[in-house]
Order: structure tokens, then sequence, then C-alpha cells
């Protein structure tokens, strides 16, 4: 699997880029958002999170890797983002994240930059208010959730990095030398978990907006009112 994978790093990735009305043309925050369906549909519970992207004031580099993506699947995506990048799902998320990220550092200095994918329904909330709690004052980045498996980390559905982890020359380079690996076990170590180690040794401060005391507490709650 690696050896394919280090195969294709070698290969074209992205297919095409489509430009979008890039509603937020003056923001400095920036998402790179990752879908995947089968058969090219973007479904409505995915709209909907764009959407309360694009209302966060983010502009949106919309990465796919599915198979096909029609033009009905451009048009809906269309108006709510900046690009479009139509890609071959080498390296799954991380290789669209790769992708994404690199296109939007060509030409951009992001005072932020988020990273999340659709693999989660939501938001059920004001992403506003939630972008807001995630300052730079508190942490350099910041995950909506994070993980003690393997090494601590924060998981890779939604990610928000500040100015100065975006500028950190580990966080370019960590995108950079990613290859294009078709392994998820090795991605998830190798992209997730050391993509947070590798900034934490940069001396970048890094937390949770759902820390996993918070989210056994709310269980362990939850657990007692059936007793």
């Amino acid at each position: 699997e690696i050896a394919a994978g280090v195969t294709r790093a070698q290969s074209r990735t992205v297919l095409e880029t489509i430009s979008g009305d890039d509603p937020n043309a003056a923001a400095t925050r920036f998402a790179v958002f990752v879908h995947y369906d089968g058969g090219g549909v973007v479904h409505e519970y995915v709209l909907t999170y764009v959407r309360a992207l694009q209302k966060a004031g983010f502009r949106i580099w919309f990465v796919s890797n599915a198979p096909r993506f029609a033009p009905a699947a451009v048009g809906s995506v269309k108006p709510h983002v900046t690009r479009i990048l139509r890609r071959n799902n080498y390296g799954y998320d991380f290789g669209a994240y790769k992708d994404g990220i690199l296109d939007v550092l060509a030409g951009e200095r992001p005072d932020m930059l988020l990273t999340c994918n659709d693999s989660v329904y939501g938001p059920f909330h004001d992403l506003g208010k939630v972008i807001a709690d995630a300052t730079a004052e508190r942490a350099d980045v910041w995950g909506m959730t994070e993980s003690y498996e393997k090494r601590y980390h924060l998981q890779s559905y939604f990610v928000l990095f500040h100015r100065r982890a975006v500028e950190a020359p580990q966080f370019r380079r960590h995108w950079q030398e990613l290859p294009y690996i078709d392994a998820r076990g090795w991605l998830i170590h190798r992209g997730e978990v050391a993509l947070t180690q590798a900034l934490v040794r940069a001396g970048l401060s890094v937390g949770a907006l759902y820390p996993m005391e918070r989210i056994e507490t709310a269980l362990r709650r939850q657990l007692e009112a059936f007793d």
C-alpha cells in the first residue's frame, strides 16, 4: 500500500480547478472543505455545512475526491465558494487537505485556516460563535475534539489554524512532504497524529473546543439519568 502511495506522489492529483463566486472575497479566513460521494452528489447536509462556513466569513476551497462531479454539483457549490478543486482520490482526505492547503498558500496569507470535511452532520449551532471561542490568544491551533489514541492529537475532521501556526515552517513542511498514501492507518499516524505533535514540538499551543473530559462528563450525566 505504501509503495503504491509513493508512486502516486509522482502522479497528477488535481484534475480540474473551477472558480467559484467567492462571496467573501475580502476575507482573511480560509477553509479547505473536503467532499466525497461515490456518485458525485453534493448532498443537502454538505451544502448546509458549506453555507455555514460562508456565513461565518470563510473563503472556501471545496476539494472533491468524487470520481465524477456533474455540472449540477458544481452549480450547487459555486455560489458559496472561492475555488473548486476536483481531484483523484489519492491519499483520501489527507491528500485533499494537502492539495487544498498548498493551493491556498500559493497565493494567500490567511489569518485563519480551517480544514474540515463532510464526514459529520451539522453544524447544529451558529458556527460563528464556535469560531469565536477558538481565539488565537488561547491557542494557536484548535480542534473540535481530541484523541489520546496512539499519541495526543486533534481529530482531523475539524482543525482551525491561526496565523502563527500557518506560518510556522513545520506546518508547510508537513503538507509538502506528506505523500499520497492509500493506507488509512498510516495516514492517521503520519497525517493526523504527526501534525499535532510537530506543531507542539515547534512551541505552538493546541486546544480542543470539546475536550475529552467535557465529553466524558456529559456522557456520565446522561447515563446517570437512566439509573
